[in-house]
Formats: structure tokens, C-alpha cells, sequence
């Protein structure tokens, strides 16, 4: 499959850079833990986008994503800003969107048994 071809990969990477805006949008400052998280995430979410989009054979990368959805969603609680409604929230959702596109990009029968060429 071409990689422009990927619905996923762009969302991934859409996901990320809404993750860096966030905290400009919510008026956060900029060291912040809620902030810095979202830099830090964002940008691994958009690193990983990247890769994926360059080599699109290489079906690790998704599993990188969940995990990194994983990690986002329990940043809140894990560093205390669950107070801070708006990032806490954004952060909940985009985790929740990233591990939804990245669970669809190989079908179920194949995450165990890859096809061999």
C-alpha cells in the first residue's frame, strides 16, 4: 500500500499537531507540566506519523501509537493536571483517537500471522 494512500498515518499526524497547539489554545504556560507534556507527546506522535508515512511496510510503528495513546491518555492523573479541564480533556480525546486509527491500519487476522512474500 502507498503510503499517501494511508488514511491513518495523516490522521496520526493531524493528532499530533493538534496535541502541540493545545496548550496556545488553552492559554496554558508554556512550562507548564500540562504544556510540556503536550510538546513532548505531540512531537513523538508526529515523529512516529513520519516514520510511518516514509516506510509504510513496516507495521511496528502502530503499536508505538497505542502505547503512546496509553501513555497520553494517563498523563493527566500520572502528572496532576486532570484541574486543567480543557488540556486534560484534549488530551483524553486525541489518546483516544490515536489508539482507534492506529487498531485499524493492519486487519485482525494479520497482526498475528503477517503475510509472507
Amino acid at each position: 500500500m502507498m503510503s499517501a494512500r494511508r488514511w491513518q498515518d495523516w490522521a496520526a499526524l493531524l493528532i499530533g499537531a493538534v496535541l502541540v497547539v493545545a496548550p496556545f489554545v488553552f492559554a496554558t504556560g508554556l512550562a507548564a507540566p500540562e504544556a510540556v507534556a503536550a510538546y513532548f507527546f505531540g512531537g513523538l506522535v508526529i515523529l512516529g506519523a513520519l516514520i510511518n508515512l516514509a516506510f509504510p511496510a513496516v507495521r511496528y510503528g502502530e503499536a508505538i501509537q497505542i502505547v503512546l495513546a496509553v501513555v497520553i491518555f494517563v498523563t493527566p492523573w500520572a502528572l496532576g493536571f486532570t484541574a486543567v479541564a480543557g488540556m486534560a480533556w484534549v488530551g483524553w480525546i486525541l489518546a483516544v483517537l490515536l489508539a482507534a486509527t492506529a487498531t485499524t491500519v493492519v486487519p485482525p487476522e494479520r497482526r498475528l500471522y503477517p503475510a509472507r512474500t
